[in-house]
């Protein structure tokens, strides 16, 4: 390929911009590269997006199922109009496309001259994961049960939708099998990264209310969370627990609550970081595809316990940096055993998140694009 000396106009397609989580990141991280790159998305739902951080100035264009009513509660089960809507942008005058997919944005189309480099975040969950532990609502999980023909399209869909990228991208070596997997092709694993902001190491500041060694969980409270199992862990074993994060799970996990455990809600990454310094160890309980939160926690010296599979096996050293568990009854002997950072070596912690950086992330995604271009 003759050398440019214009810049790249650059396409990034996403799934969704619904609620802030590690693809959006991902997309940040990708924006400092390529500033003025546009964003392709099937819903964009500005109001989730207030926060400084996760402001968006880009152009960012959206699909028709974002003018459909009622779509902000229910884009979820709009799912079989997602292959439609992504497959409706124009890219014409793109140079290069990159999308984030744990669905349809890898099946963007895109012209004979345009390369497509697709990051892929998962293969979709609910067309290709048989475990209970799916993303989504109860309702969501009932419609797929009655609906077997619309799997069925989907899946189809999906496997020509795969094709239409160039080179592939997993964000751990668990998407990298089940890549091949499911679609029986090869992909390079760049892990994501988080900012340095997380390796601060200024003095925390905690409520005075908080008085105790205390545990924390930072994550969205959805189902496929698990955040449940954390509870229950805690009440079980009389352990301060301290929550952070909102979603449609919270009612129900205020309901099973003891005295001992605190839902603060959503709270800004000041307070988060703080709390990562003072906690005694992160509880994750979810089976994530990368996983930022535990990186982020490890950044503070936090020690991780978590669930025994993702890409937190990937990223947290057993007997290092935190240690796993297979089921509630390791988790509780886990929690049980209160005193982890003290027992635990921090640097060592903080050195382990070192290796996921954003700065090593982009370094890593610039050296793949660049190779991508001269071979496409």
């Amino acid at each position: 390929m003759s050398k440019r000396t214009d810049p790249l106009k650059v396409a990034i397609v996403v799934d969704s911009l619904a609620m802030p989580g590690g693809a959006d990141r991902m997309v940040f991280s990708i924006l400092s590269i390529f500033p003025t790159a546009k964003i392709y998305t099937t819903v964009y739902f500005r109001e989730n997006y207030k926060h400084d951080r996760w402001k968006f100035q880009n152009s960012i264009e959206t699909s028709f199922i974002q003018d459909i009513p009622f779509s902000r509660r229910f884009y979820r089960h709009l799912n079989i109009l997602s292959p439609v809507a992504i497959e409706g942008f124009d890219l014409d005058g793109v140079d290069l496309v990159i999308s984030l997919s744990a669905g349809v944005a890898k099946g963007v189309i895109t012209g004979l001259k345009q390369p497509h480099i697709g990051i892929i975040l998962t293969p979709p969950r609910s067309l290709w994961d048989h475990e209970d532990n799916f993303r989504g609502s109860i309702l969501a999980r009932a419609y797929r049960s009655v609906s077997p023909f619309v799997k069925t399209y989907l899946r189809l869909w999906d496997q020509s939708a795969i094709k239409r990228v160039d080179r592939l991208i997993s964000i751990s070596k668990y998407i990298q099998n089940k890549v091949q997997h499911v679609y029986h092709r090869d992909s390079s694993v760049i892990y994501p990264g988080i900012s340095k902001y997380w390796f601060d190491t200024g003095n925390a500041k905690i409520p005075t209310s908080i008085n105790e060694q205390f545990y924390l969980v930072v994550s969205r409270l959805y189902d496929y969370k698990r955040v449940d199992m954390a509870i229950r862990a805690a009440n079980e074993e009389d352990r301060r627990l301290l929550i952070v994060g909102d979603g449609p799970e919270r009612e129900r996990l205020k309901r099973l609550a003891g005295s001992r455990v605190e839902m603060l809600g959503w709270q800004p990454d000041e307070v988060v970081r703080d709390l990562y310094k003072n906690a005694d160890a992160l509880l994750f309980c979810g089976v994530e595809d990368f996983g930022y939160v535990p990186v982020e926690a490890m950044a503070s010296g936090c020690p991780v316990l978590a669930y025994n599979e993702g890409g937190v096996t990937e990223t947290v050293v057993s007997g290092q940096t935190g240690y796993f568990f297979n089921d509630q009854n390791e988790l509780n002997e886990l929690v049980r055993n209160i005193g982890y950072r003290n027992r635990m070596d921090q640097k060592r912690i903080v050195a382990r998140a070192k290796e996921y950086t954003e700065e090593r992330f982009l370094e890593r995604l610039v050296d793949f694009i660049k190779e991508s271009i001269d071979e496409i």
